[in-house]
């Protein structure tokens, strides 16, 4: 399949064990050996050892600009925890801010909130504390986190 035929996005469906993972395989190993960006998210993860294996296998993760460039998140480990702060944005606005999060809140369970009429304002007020108070401060970086989730591990708790 050309690089063309899937510039965009690409939908693949079919039945099961007909060659779609494969398809999905060689089409990742093709963009990230030929240095195009790509994404996969595999939700069951059954996928993706797959393409890293092949790309090991074929000698492109001898190539050290390609080793740089991949990105590899597993949010399944437990040792190393990738920080992802929702409210550091580079919006001016706390109250935009807040909006947006709220709003995926109310997308995401939307039985739920309409049985508590008071969460907006509570969460809204919350969240512009947050903002105001701990966006500008510097976070702790991964390894910080990661040496948190260690000690939660060990301990049971953070404290």
């Amino acid at each position: 399949m050309t690089a063309s035929a899937r510039a965009a996005h690409l939908y693949v469906i079919g039945m099961s064990g007909k060659g779609k993972s494969k398809l999905l395989e060689w089409c990742l190993y093709q963009d990230i050996a030929a240095g195009r960006g790509c994404g996969l998210i595999d939700p069951h993860s059954l996928l993706v050892d797959d393409p890293l294996r092949l790309l090991l296998t074929q000698g492109a993760l001898a190539n050290p600009d390609i080793r740089h460039r991949l990105i590899y998140v597993n949010p399944a480990r437990a040792d190393y925890v990738i920080p992802f702060n929702v409210l550091a944005t580079q919006a001016e606005n706390p109250h935009d801010i807040a909006a947006a999060v709220l709003e995926a809140f109310r997308r995401t369970w939307p039985e739920c909130l309409k049985e508590t009429p008071h969460f907006s304002n509570v969460v809204t007020a919350a969240l512009i504390v947050l903002i105001d108070v701990f966006v500008e401060q510097t976070w702790p970086d991964a390894d910080a986190y990661a040496a948190l989730a260690h000690q939660h591990r060990v301990s049971g708790a953070v404290s």
